[in-house]
């Protein structure tokens, strides 16, 4: 399945049909109440990334991704915050950028093996790194800002 309207969609459906792959659904994009079980359908989620993509840290589709435990197959290259991420929490299987054969033995190492450890760390990663109550503690944390209920502005409030 295929979903979204990105530029390269036409292109894709007409290969699909010179190939006559029957097994290949495209659909629009979703609406955001059915994103939760529509990424849970996915055996293997691709997050394809050119070479040249600026450093990104975490494509937003990414997180959705981890946030329902999937398998991320990546294109980042080593070097790049990406590629970093990904590879120090193994959240998700790396494969090299604009490299179609390299992913496509990705992704065919995704559906052979067993991904439950990739699957469990993901969601892992999503709550301890991506839930907004985590972000915010991380913030406070980094900027140094005292909240009302922190032992600080207790200590404070004493004295």
């Amino acid at each position: 399945m295929i979903c979204g309207t990105g530029p390269y969609k036409a292109n894709l459906e007409k290969l699909a049909g010179e190939m006559k792959l029957h097994n290949l659904i495209f659909m629009p994009l979703q609406p955001t109440e059915m994103l939760n079980k529509f990424l849970n359908m996915a055996d293997v989620h691709l997050v394809v990334q050119k070479a040249d993509a600026s450093d990104l840290v975490m494509p937003s589709k990414l997180t959705n991704i981890l946030a329902v435990g999937g398998l991320a197959v990546v294109t980042a290259n080593p070097g790049n915050s990406l590629y970093d991420e990904v590879n120090k929490h193994q959240i998700g299987l790396l494969t090299e950028a604009e490299n179609s054969e390299m992913l496509a033995t990705t992704i065919l190492k995704a559906i052979d093996s067993d991904i439950s450890e990739y699957k469990r760390r993901a969601r892992e990663y999503a709550e301890n790194y991506l839930s907004l109550p985590k972000v915010m503690q991380r913030f406070v944390g980094e900027v140094g800002l005292v909240t009302a209920s922190s032992p600080a502005a207790q200590a404070e409030t004493i004295s």
